[in-house]
């Protein structure tokens, strides 16, 4: 075998672990970005609301 097919059969393997990976951390960042996103709204609301 020589080492290009070792290479690609290895990208083969790993590419799915990868893109999955990648996928959960979009999602994890995404869910972070939402909350402080309402986190940003409520201490906006609290700050209109005390004037």
């Amino acid at each position: 075998m020589s080492l290009l097919e070792w290479i690609e059969q290895t990208l083969a393997v790993v590419s799915p672990s990868i893109s999955h990976a990648a996928g959960v951390a979009a999602s994890v960042a995404s869910v972070f970005a939402s909350i402080a996103w309402l986190v940003s709204q409520a201490l906006t609301f609290l700050q209109d609301s005390e004037i």
